[in-house]
C-alpha cells in the first residue's frame, strides 16, 4: 500500500483496498474494517472516474453487508447499483448479477409506498420526446459548411458552450458567435442570424422533434389519477418553444428548463425548484429520465425516486461520461412505465 502511495497510483491503491476488503470478508475477521477498505476503494474509484472500480466496490460492499446479515433489501440494493454500472459499460458481470437479483426476486419488487407519491417529474428529450436520428449532427454539419469551417472544430466549441447555454438565457446567435470567435472566424451579423435560425428551426420542426406515441396518453392518465406532473430538462433558450409547440403544456402542471433555473441537472437545487413549483417535497416525487447528464443520480441525491427509461435513438450529445449510475427502477419504454405504475398501485388498474 505504501508503494502505491509513494507512486501516487490511485487506481492501484483503490484496487488493493478492494482486495483487502474481500480478504477480510472471506476470512470473517473484521467486517467493519472490510467495509472501511471498501468505502475508501469506492471513493478512489469515483475520484479517478473508474466505472469498473465503482461497480466492483458496490458489488464487494453488497457481499460484506450480506456477510454481516444485514437486511436483504439493503444488500440487493448495492448489488443492483453494481449491476447498473456493469450494464452501462457492457461488462459480463451484469448477467451474473441479473441472475442473482432475479433469484432473490429483486426485479419483482415495486414501489413500497405508492401512496406517498404525489408527483411525477419527467425529463424531456429521449424520455417524452425524441429527435430524428442524426438531426442534431446534421444541423452542426450544415452550419459549419455554410460558415466554411471544419465541422469537428465547430462541434468542439459548440459542445464546450453547452453548459453555459444551459445555465444562462444565451441566445443561439450569441452561442454561434462565441463558437466563431473561438475558431477565429469573422462573420457578419446577417449571416450569423441566418445560421442561428437553422438551430432554432431544428427545435420547432415536426419532422425532427417528435413525441413518443405513448406520451400524451400516459400524461393524461397520470393527471386523471390525481398526480401532479412536470417536465424538468437541461437545455438552452433555443428549446423554449418545444413544450408549447408539441402542446405538452396541456398535459402537465409545471415545466422548468435549466436556462431559466440558473443551474443544470444533476445539481440538487434544480430538482428542489421543480418540486416546490408542484408544492411537493422531493420525496413525494418520482423522476423519470433516460439518464443523460447524471440526472438520475442527481434526482436520488435530492430525495426523489429515480426511474430509468431505456428509450433509444439518443443524439450525439449523449455520452458515457455523462451517464447516470444510480437508479431505483428501470423500464424499457413509456408503455412499460404505465404497466409499472399500475402494478405498483400508483395508478388505478381500471383507468
Amino acid at each position: 500500500m505504501d508503494g502505491y502511495n509513494q507512486l501516487e497510483d490511485k487506481r492501484g491503491r483503490g484496487n488493493t483496498l478492494r482486495s483487502l476488503a474481500c480478504l477480510e470478508r472471506i476470512k470473517g475477521n473484521d467486517l467493519h474494517k472490510a467495509m472501511v477498505f471498501c468505502d475508501e476503494s469506492l471513493k478512489i474509484a469515483k475520484e479517478v472516474k473508474s466505472l469498473y472500480g465503482q461497480a466492483a466496490a458496490f458489488e464487494e460492499k453488497a457481499a460484506i453487508l450480506e456477510k454481516m446479515n444485514e437486511d436483504i433489501n439493503l444488500v440487493n440494493r448495492e448489488y443492483y447499483r453494481a449491476r447498473n454500472i456493469y450494464k452501462i459499460i457492457q461488462h459480463s458481470k451484469e448477467r451474473i448479477l441479473n441472475k442473482k437479483l432475479e433469484a432473490a426476486s429483486y426485479f419483482s419488487r415495486f414501489l413500497r409506498n405508492p401512496a406517498k407519491i404525489k408527483g411525477i417529474v419527467f425529463d424531456l428529450m429521449d424520455t417524452l420526446v425524441y429527435m430524428a436520428p442524426e438531426a442534431y449532427t446534421n444541423t452542426q454539419i450544415k452550419i459549419a459548411s455554410q460558415a466554411g469551417i471544419d465541422v469537428v472544430l465547430f462541434q468542439k466549441y459548440w459542445n464546450e458552450s453547452r453548459k453555459e447555454a444551459s445555465i444562462h438565457p444565451l441566445s443561439t446567435y450569441d452561442r454561434i458567435a462565441y463558437v466563431f470567435k473561438e475558431c477565429k472566424i469573422e462573420i457578419g451579423d446577417a449571416k450569423l442570424n441566418r445560421l442561428s435560425e437553422i438551430v432554432n428551426d431544428m427545435w420547432g420542426r415536426d419532422d425532427v422533434v417528435k413525441l413518443y406515441p405513448q406520451t400524451t396518453k400516459l400524461l393524461e392518465t397520470l393527471r386523471s389519477n390525481g398526480l401532479k406532473t412536470a417536465i424538468l430538462s437541461n437545455g438552452p433558450k433555443a428549446m423554449e418553444n418545444i413544450i408549447p409547440h408539441l402542446k405538452l403544456d396541456r398535459y402537465i402542471d409545471e415545466h422548468l428548463l435549466s436556462y431559466n433555473a440558473g443551474c443544470v441537472k444533476p445539481d440538487e437545487i434544480i430538482y428542489k425548484k421543480i418540486s416546490r413549483r408542484l408544492d411537493l417535497a422531493p420525496g413525494e416525487c418520482l423522476f423519470i429520465g433516460d439518464g443523460n447528464d447524471e440526472e438520475l443520480d442527481g434526482a436520488k441525491k435530492a430525495g426523489m425516486i429515480p426511474i430509468k427509461i431505456h428509450n433509444t435513438n439518443r443524439p450525439g450529445y449523449a455520452n458515457i461520461g455523462n451517464e447516470s449510475l444510480d437508479w431505483d427502477y428501470e423500464v424499457d419504454n413509456l408503455d412499460a412505465l404505465n404497466a409499472f405504475f399500475r402494478k405498483s398501485g400508483l395508478l388505478d388498474a381500471q383507468s
